[in-house]
């Protein structure tokens, strides 16, 4: 913002870095530059103003910013309001703040949200903040010692403290994106989901109830199952953790501390239940997962619209790219694998134990997995060993919670050939522990990759709501061949 286009101007404070208590779930960064529902919070406030009001917003990252500010205000001939709003505050409703909003050119008295610290204030006349420039340029309004004793205080609309371990949680939870065919309700108690797919949700509900004694310390227990004609829906108790992916995505992971994370997933793996089959059911399962399912789903993405659009715009960049192209590679390479997964037992499985699915707290050790793939028949629990492995390994190794949370671009390269240029930190050494441990269980990793290629070449028409995304998938599912054959 050079100018004035109003008499409103809109600050957003993003000088206030996560306390400790938030480092373990979401780095050492600023609250602006938190990654929640696929967007920085930052972009989340300006995107829940009214548009019109948007050219007004002005961003203080640093105290040095305030001086631009201050000659701003200095300059203008006429009265300006400020609405100051930090970056900490959050609604559950993003439709709450643009209400605010839209009421400021009717308020006439200053006002915050609370007493002591406040997230929001807003000042009628500028020149009540200047008055007090000397404290606001060295420090936001959340960090006053000041009482506001004497300005009005926000009735209604009042937003939550990202700050406060609780309230994170409470904001953040499902905010690794659920996908468009199910819904949750989330209150102080109780996480419940919904779907249209009837079947499916009472598969996840009869899941836990299946699951051996062992197994069920694992999981979050489900309950109050219900059906009507439209949809179904089950419960669970809400635990204040955030999902790994969270954790993940925004680099607070330590070798320290990412080191008994993934040795309590493979404590999990290693001890699963495991069923003894014959050669003709090992392959009838092997093949299902890894190749009829791949070839299911990439004639799916390609019997629609955008599945063909996409992989067009991929072939014209390389031939290498297109869609039929990787699916000849994948089976070509599987084939030549295909012994060493006949393996001869089946094992329990999650069915997508990614980590989003992972709920885990890195002071004290708790995990928790949530929303398996489910099961209505015991013999529905079964599945091949390395099938969770893998989704473990897409997550790690394959930065599937990075892609979708749009932490990424496709761009081109100087070969014109297209390129996915990962927004994400260098976390080769965290990987290389995943590897260490995956090896620790005299596992082939390359075996594991490969199935892993399946996964994303699975995901296309899964997420055709995000073109860029199902590009992203495809990219990556080329490179893990690449690496996968490289090591043959």
């Amino acid at each position: 913002m050079t100018a004035m286009k109003s008499d409103l101007v809109i600050i957003i404070d993003d000088r206030e870095w996560v306390p400790e208590v938030l480092r373990n779930i979401v780095g050492h960064r600023r609250f602006g530059d938190i990654t929640l529902r696929r967007r920085k919070l930052y972009h989340t406030l300006v995107d829940s103003l009214p548009i019109s009001m948007r050219d007004n917003v002005f961003h203080l990252t640093q105290n040095d910013d305030c001086k631009a500010l201050h000659d701003l205000f200095s300059a203008s001939k006429t009265r300006i309001s400020a609405f100051v709003i930090s970056t900490r505050a959050a609604f559950q409703d993003s439709g709450d703040l643009e209400k605010l909003v839209l009421r400021l050119p009717y308020a006439y008295e200053n006002f915050t949200d609370k007493r002591f610290q406040p997230l929001l204030a807003y000042f009628y006349d500028m020149h009540d903040l200047i008055v007090m420039w000397d404290l606001f340029s060295c420090s936001p309004i959340t960090r006053w010692e000041k009482f506001w004793n004497d300005e009005a205080q926000l009735e209604v609309n009042r937003p939550i403290d990202l700050a406060k371990i609780s309230d994170f949680l409470q904001y953040s939870s499902g905010s690794t994106e659920t996908r468009h065919f199910n819904s949750v309700k989330i209150d102080s108690l109780y996480y419940t989901k919904s779907s249209e797919d009837r079947n499916k949700m009472k598969a996840e509900y009869c899941f836990y109830h299946l699951a051996s004694e062992r197994m069920k310390p694992w999981f979050v227990e489900t309950f109050d199952f219900k059906e009507d004609n439209d949809q179904s829906s089950y419960r669970m108790m809400r635990y204040y953790f955030a999902d790994a992916a969270l954790q993940w995505i925004h680099n607070a992971f330590t070798e320290e501390t990412f080191l008994p994370f993934i040795q309590r997933i493979m404590a999990f793996l290693s001890d699963r239940p495991q069923k003894a089959v014959d050669r003709d059911e090992m392959l009838q399962t092997t093949r299902e997962l890894y190749v009829n399912k791949v070839e299911k789903r990439i004639k799916q993405f390609l019997d629609s619209h955008l599945g063909k659009k996409i992989n067009l715009q991929l072939s014209a960049s390389d031939a290498e790219f297109e869609i039929k192209h990787l699916q000849s590679r994948y089976l070509d390479i599987y084939r030549s694998l295909e012994k060493k997964l006949l393996l001869d037992s089946l094992c329990f499985g999650h069915g997508d134990p990614c980590f989003s699915n992972i709920l885990y707290d890195q002071t004290h050790h708790f995990l928790k997995f949530i929303d398996p793939k489910g099961a209505v028949r015991e013999e529905q629990l079964w599945t091949h060993p390395f099938y969770d492995i893998c989704k473990i390994s897409h997550s790690v190794l394959g930065n599937y919670d990075f892609i979708n949370n749009d932490l990424f671009q496709v761009s081109f390269d100087d070969k014109n050939r297209l390129c996915l240029d990962l927004k994400c930190p260098d976390n080769q050494k965290l990987k290389n522990i995943f590897i260490e441990e995956i090896k620790k269980q005299k596992l082939d990793i390359k075996l594991i990759r490969l199935c892993e290629a399946s996964l994303f070449l699975s995901m296309l028409p899964l997420h055709l709501d995000h073109p860029n995304k199902v590009m992203a998938f495809i990219l990556t599912a080329k490179k893990i061949l690449d690496e996968v054959q490289g090591e043959q």
